[in-house]
């Protein structure tokens, strides 16, 4: 069995559930992806995560996590900490190669100055260890940065631009089908994965009356576009409500709105609460705007919206058609008012049955297509690919 070494930002077992507002999205992606891959390679983990949660007391409930080898800590003063981290990883990681667990790839999850510098040394050694990144976001590449601005991120310790540091790996699995156009024109090998759901289809069919109900439940800031999906909604004559809840800055100014559509819940803090959440809805809205580098992500709250087999509404982009398939809704983001605007009156008047077939269709065709097992082969066929004969043959000696 291949190994392979990991850096990314997962909470260790037992820690999420403390800092619930931190990193939800990613954390669940990557203890998934994590625990599906396991029965591909030996993985051993490095994490980056906050001070307070890194030294916090670990629950009982172990279940939502995987155990890192390492974990080094996000802290304040910033610059001291990343070099810090910078010193212990390659320390970890010098001891942990002259004990004979040598890694026969490196897949490091997004683009961060830590982890940037690791890779950059390691492709600057002499060994032959392919270098993976899995880009689930960057609000920079392919913008336009204003030359001052591009200045004054000079003069800061460790930063490089992403576009810089994509360079320095071997191969990328993206969440983006648009990220495509940074890494093909220099033959360096990519594929598109999107993410993928675990567990079983969720059963929520229960009795609704009255008229169709709308609802969005994932982060309140705004690359997720929720203000302007309110707004929007609002200004309709649907006489339906709108159900909110979720996590972010933008909290307090949801709460401002007095329209009595609008029923804002807060904050849910597991899988189980968003499902009951949504047996509320008819119609679950993703508004994600053409801006804040949406571009190069995918939104991962599709697939937990699959799962309640309710009616998807999504804006167009970073393959959002292709995931969810004909049975979904879909508006022109770039025409975000006038289109998710009409696409809500239409919806609007649906009837409940067809909404509740199209939801099932969604469900189905996630869990056929995206099921995490599926998506660990795909990504183990690509980085096994990528292997260099120098790195399996070290990585054997064990």
């Amino acid at each position: 069995m291949q190994k392979l070494l990991y850096l990314g930002f997962a909470f260790p077992p037992g820690v999420a559930r403390s800092f619930a507002a931190v990193n939800p999205a990613g954390h669940q992606f990557e203890t998934e992806m994590l625990r599906a891959l396991q029965q591909f390679f030996e993985i051993r983990c490095v994490t980056l995560i906050p001070r307070e949660a890194a030294q916090a007391p670990r629950a009982d409930d172990h279940a939502e996590g995987i155990e890192p080898a390492l974990i080094l800590q996000e802290y304040k003063p910033e610059i001291p900490a990343r070099w810090r981290a910078v010193q212990q990883l390659q320390e970890w990681f010098d001891r942990t190669t002259a004990s004979g667990w040598i890694p026969d790839a490196l897949l490091v999850y997004n683009l961060s100055p830590v982890y940037n510098r690791f890779v950059r040394s390691l492709q600057e050694s002499n060994r032959r260890i392919p270098r993976i990144l899995l880009l689930a976001d960057s609000s920079s590449l392919g913008s336009r940065i204003s030359p001052w601005k591009r200045f004054r991120r000079s003069l800061k310790p460790l930063y490089v631009s992403d576009g810089t540091a994509i360079t320095w790996f071997d191969g990328c699995i993206s969440l983006s089908p648009e990220t495509r156009r940074f890494f093909e024109p220099r033959n360096v090998p990519w594929m598109w994965m999107p993410g993928g759901v675990s567990g079983e289809a969720a059963d929520l069919d229960s009795a609704r009356e009255g008229p169709i109900s709308f609802g969005y439940f994932g982060a309140l800031a705004p690359h997720s576009g929720i203000l302007p999906f309110i707004k929007c909604f609002l200004r309709t004559s649907l006489p339906g409500p709108l159900h909110i809840c979720g996590y972010g800055k933008l909290s307090e100014e949801i709460r401002k709105f007095r329209d009595p559509r609008l029923k804002f819940a807060g904050r849910l803090r597991s899988t189980n609460e968003c499902l009951q959440f949504a047996m509320q809805c008819d119609v679950l809205v993703n508004p994600r705007p053409p801006s804040h580098g949406n571009e190069n992500n995918f939104p991962s709250k599709l697939f937990q919206y699959a799962l309640t087999a309710r009616a998807i509404l999504s804006s167009r982009l970073s393959g959002t058609e292709q995931v969810l398939g004909p049975a979904a809704f879909f508006f022109d983001p770039t025409e975000f008012e006038a289109d998710l605007s009409e696409k809500l009156a239409i919806i609007g008047t649906a009837p409940r049955k067809e909404l509740g077939q199209r939801g099932k269709a969604i469900r189905e065709r996630v869990l056929h297509e995206y099921a995490w097992r599926r998506q660990a082969e795909r990504i183990a066929q690509f980085i096994s690919g990528l292997s260099f004969p120098a790195a399996s043959t070290a990585g054997s000696q064990d």
